[in-house]
């Protein structure tokens, strides 16, 4: 009875809006959505016509942290669709902030220490790269290479700039020295502690306190370099997003592929969301579903709400059903949702090919892969264990690609 009663209360738990599942379809000018189903797989596309439509990055919050599903992100965009997009963090101080690199409109949210694809939004259109950050400061004839930008302080011997988007203070040891930076690159403040409070504009850049810095005073300008290459080549974009790992190179399946990352990651199927390019610029853009095995005793109660609700167990049904009712239901859901498998990174790429892509990019995936379209989510979305108690809601991402007409 405990168990009817708590599915009951339950019901009234807020549940995403699905486009009729039935429905494989949906075209207008410039864009086209399909729900294909080969085999096993479940796989939504939607190609889109960047001269009538333009793609824009949006973070959850505005700021380094902090997460919001793809719906709400849409929804505030007045978005004809969007998709989940890059990777991050998940749970304790770090929630939401962006693994890799992160730039919209300019500002930068975030930089990856390590080389990695890259979607990005330029004036002169939308391209995937192989992309490397660097980012120095230039006091007189001493330059410093920065370790981090808008990050924790891991170890006291890191070097790290902060900007606004990160928060009111650095939040970082007190045994720091952090100097504010105009963003006419004038020093105008030295501090000898560390959380030092970010202006709404410049930066502030933090240092061991052990660190020798010739001497500078306020007032000093000095030289703050952040560049991206392609190939020692500097790139130029206004927003950017990582991806990992980059599928499809002038027109060929990225070599090695099958060896990129841990077996989990590249060589299990997964819900998996990627980006790709033809060569007239059309926009392509994957969702596939993965609807993950989970044996019986580990179904949460919330689980059983949802299975009941999808199978129209509402009311008096609801509440004249026996628990022996209730498990056959979910057996039969259980078994149902296997027959559903994702892909595999190389079988992504190969998907990404045959749609006539010449560029591709994996980006989040598993339990962060969202398209939403006219109103609603297309795909269904998978639970993972930090939300939902497992149940099959969707996760808050943290920033999404919107598309919206031009």
């Amino acid at each position: 009875m405990r168990f009817l009663n708590l599915s009951l209360f339950l019901m009234f738990v807020f549940n995403a809006f699905y486009i009729n599942a039935a429905d494989k379809s949906y075209k207008v000018k410039g864009l086209e959505y399909k729900k294909l189903q080969p085999l096993t797989h479940v796989i939504h596309t939607l190609t889109i016509d960047p001269a009538l439509y333009r793609l824009e990055l949006v973070k959850a919050h505005n700021g380094v942290f902090g997460r919001e599903t793809v719906p709400a992100i849409a929804l505030r965009k007045n978005a004809v669709a969007a998709i989940n997009a890059g990777f991050f963090e998940i749970g304790n101080s770090e929630d939401g902030r962006p693994s890799g690199n992160l730039i919209i409109n300019n500002k930068i949210l975030s930089v990856a220490k390590n080389p990695h694809g890259s979607l990005i939004l330029a004036k002169n259109g939308i391209d995937i790269v192989f992309i490397h950050s660097n980012v120095r400061v230039k006091f007189g004839n001493q330059e410093i290479k920065v370790d981090k930008v808008n990050q924790f302080v891991k170890s006291n011997d890191e070097i790290v700039l902060y900007n606004s988007l990160w928060g009111f203070s650095t939040l970082t040891p007190y045994d720091r020295n952090e100097f504010l930076i105009s963003n006419e690159n004038i020093i105008t403040e030295i501090f000898k502690h560390g959380d030092s409070i970010i202006p709404s504009s410049g930066w502030v850049l933090s240092l061991p306190n052990t660190y020798h810095l010739p001497l500078v005073k306020v007032g000093d300008k000095i030289e703050l370099n952040i560049n991206f290459e392609q190939e020692q080549e500097q790139v130029y974009f206004t927003d950017s997003v990582m991806g990992i790992p980059i599928l499809i190179n002038e027109g060929k399946i990225v070599a090695e592929l099958e060896k990129f990352g841990s077996e989990s990651f590249t060589l299990r199927p997964h819900a998996r969301t990627a980006i790709g390019l033809r060569a007239d610029g059309t926009i392509v853009i994957v969702v596939a579903e993965h609807l993950y095995a989970q044996p019986l005793r580990e179904v949460t109660l919330g689980q059983v709400q949802d299975m009941l609700r999808r199978e129209g167990y509402y009311g008096e049904k609801l509440a004249t059903t026996n628990v022996l009712q209730a498990l056959a239901v979910v057996e039969q859901q259980l078994q149902s949702k296997t027959m559903v498998i994702g892909l595999t990174l190389p079988e992504l790429a190969k998907l990404m090919l045959e749609l006539g892509c010449i560029k591709a990019l994996n980006l989040d995936g598993g339990g962060s892969s969202t398209m939403f379209l006219n109103g609603a989510v297309v795909n269904a979305t998978v639970g993972d264990s930090d939300e939902g108690i497992g149940k099959a809601v969707l996760r808050s991402v943290s920033d999404a690609l919107a598309i919206l007409k031009r």
